[in-house]
């Protein structure tokens, strides 16, 4: 009988020191590329049971699953996202959780006349080539002009990149200065972003490893940061050629061919169809799906 109880109390200590901790991860797609890199960090796949749940889907997070998590990683939000805003998430963590706030990061130093689309089915619009098609012009006179526009002339270019900064510093989250400072060193050198909304594998495989090292763990394998891993890997929004020589722009050229939703276009020929689609009111997400056919 006494080795029988013994039996079960080692069976149940076995459990014990097997159970993985629980991680909940609230993020945007961000949080889809952080996850592929935890799961090939060896100890961290061993120790922690992770589950990423989209946060710009606005889908809640199951009950129970913030109260009885171990560590939250999350982006931060305002009031106006409800149960998913970081005042209740933070309200629904145990005592005992450890909370990691990590970056919701966006540049706009590539595509200073971006816009989102308040229609997802738009993606990124540009504000001067929209100006240009309010005017009625042809589409080939809107492609010439705005191939040949000097953007030095037309925006306050310094100004814009020094207000984007500014709004990334007073954001708050872990490692803030070290990912702004990468960014500010590297983002001639090397695709740190896709969209403005999207950071390529260099940044997020910096961002992975300072929330590892926060846990107390080795950093990643150099191989880990493949190009490959990023957000979106079907959709970069194109650079226009004046930005890439203006800003000498290492890894892009002119003829650079960027892939757009099945689709593997130049700037000039992502501008045609760009035009095509808004002059004939078609959106661009269907317009770019039917053109690959």
């Amino acid at each position: 009988m006494i080795r029988f109880i013994l039996s079960g109390f080692n069976r149940l200590l076995r459990i014990a020191k097997i159970r993985r901790k629980r991680c909940v991860l609230s993020a945007n797609c961000q949080g889809d590329v952080l996850m592929r890199m935890f799961r090939q960090h060896p100890v961290f796949l061993k120790e922690w049971d992770a589950r990423h749940y989209v946060n710009f889907h606005k889908t809640p997070i199951p009950a129970g699953k913030i109260e009885n998590c171990d560590l939250l990683l999350y982006q931060k939000l305002d009031d106006s996202w409800g149960d998913l805003s970081t005042k209740v998430l933070l309200s629904r963590l145990p005592k005992h959780a450890k909370a990691i706030c990590f970056p919701n990061i966006t540049n706009f130093d590539l595509w200073p006349t971006a816009k989102w689309a308040p229609d997802g089915n738009n993606l990124w619009l540009d504000t001067y080539v929209e100006s240009l098609i309010e005017k009625g012009l042809e589409l080939s006179e809107i492609v010439d002009i705005a191939m040949r526009a000097d953007f030095s002339e037309i925006l306050d270019l310094e100004a814009k990149k020094q207000e984007d900064m500014q709004r990334e510093y007073e954001k708050e989250y872990f490692g803030r200065s070290k990912i702004l400072e990468f960014i500010k060193n590297r983002w001639t050198e090397e695709r740190l972003f896709t969209t403005p909304n999207h950071p390529a594998h260099s940044l997020l495989f910096l961002v992975a490893n300072i929330i590892l090292q926060e846990l107390g763990y080795q950093i990643l394998r150099p191989e880990v940061n493949a190009p490959l891993v990023t957000c979106g890997s079907d959709y970069f929004l194109p650079v226009h050629p004046f930005f890439i020589k203006h800003y000498n722009i290492k890894y892009l050229t002119e003829e650079t061919i960027y892939p757009v939703f099945g689709n593997d276009l130049t700037y000039k020929e992502y501008l045609m169809a760009y035009v095509d689609a808004r002059k004939n009111n078609i959106p661009m997400l269907s317009y770019f799906e039917a053109l690959k056919k």
